[in-house]
């Protein structure tokens, strides 16, 4: 005899670190949008994004959830543009039980941008810092 199994995906992430970051990503929310808060350490970032402000990439590792947490101040001169990129892994969830924890990795880049006056950029344009996060995935009836 075979027993049928039936997962489903999770629709709500939580992840934290070591250096304080606490990151929730809602892929629906109750308005339909997906929703993402990022927080750095002692409250120095506190950033909301929802709905097109949220870019999702499917992958062969993952989804790829990215959001812009800085631009350039000046435009004409340019400076960096920061994004926050969170993987995340594919998660089956039995029915019965709508919770798993979960390890993955978020990445900040850093990018060097040119400003409307044009001027060249040399070098590494991007860099970048791994953030190793833990936490949880579960599916929330909205």
């Amino acid at each position: 005899m075979t027993t049928n199994i039936v997962v489903q995906q999770p629709n709500e992430f939580t992840f934290t670190n070591a250096k304080g970051t606490f990151i929730t990503y809602v892929t629906t929310s109750i308005n339909g949008q997906p929703q993402l808060d990022y927080k750095t350490q002692h409250g120095h970032g506190n950033y909301h994004f929802s709905g097109q402000e949220i870019d999702k990439l499917e992958t062969a590792i993952g989804t790829l959830v990215t959001v812009v947490i800085e631009r350039p101040l000046n435009r004409d001169i340019g400076g960096n543009l920061v994004k926050l990129t969170v993987l995340i892994p594919i998660i089956n969830l039995p029915v019965t039980e709508g919770e798993e924890k979960v390890k993955t990795e978020a990445i900040l880049t850093t990018e060097k941008v040119a400003g409307n006056i044009r001027i060249p950029l040399i070098g590494q344009i991007q860099t970048y810092e791994v953030l190793a996060l833990t936490g949880t995935a579960r599916f929330v009836n909205s």
